[in-house]
């Protein structure tokens, strides 16, 4: 048996199947890849328990494991257009973390890293004495971004802090 032949049997996909896999794969972020190698492990653990693990081919085992790990998220990533994902997918905690991690991963990082490009706009509005309302009020205006006062101060705290700088306009208690 070949190893495309191993591996078409072990995953149940074909070749082209497993490249758009492994495409995906690469192109995750570190968090959703270390999900996937979490579950990849889980899978090969398994196989050798049930003894579907065969001594001479360990590489195509583990490579077959870490297929099918990654096809099991790419069901539930691409669950939209993909609905023959199992139960028992649906239900595994690790692919439940997998789902909370691909909706944090969306709209508020984005929002953050909207906020902080115009960290210097910012800074000097608030060099000018402007206030968090008027610094959201521009940034709706001006860059269509909806954000409230409370969200544009903690981005900007947050960067000045990692950038070690103070407010110039520091809230007087």
């Amino acid at each position: 048996m070949s190893p495309q032949e191993f591996l078409a049997a072990w995953t149940g996909l074909d070749a082209n199947q497993r490249k758009k896999r492994l495409q995906w794969f690469a192109a995750q972020d570190g968090k959703v890849q270390h999900e996937i190698m979490n579950r990849h492990l889980e899978l090969v653990g398994t196989a050798r328990n049930t003894g579907r693990w065969i001594k001479d081919l360990a590489g195509d085992n583990t490579l077959g494991c870490l297929i099918q790990a990654i096809d099991q998220f790419w069901r539930i990533d691409n669950s939209d257009r993909v609905r023959n994902a199992t139960e028992a997918e649906l239900e595994a905690k690790d692919l439940s973390d997998f789902r909370k991690i691909k909706v944090r991963k969306g709209r508020k990082s984005d929002k953050r890293e909207r906020v902080a490009a115009h960290y210097k706009v910012i800074w000097r509005f608030r060099e000018d004495e402007g206030s968090w309302r008027d610094i959201a009020e521009y940034l709706r205006k001006n860059s269509k971004l909806e954000v409230s006062h409370t969200y544009v101060q903690q981005v900007f705290d947050a960067i000045a802090l990692e950038r070690r700088e103070k407010d110039p306009y520091p809230k007087k208690c």
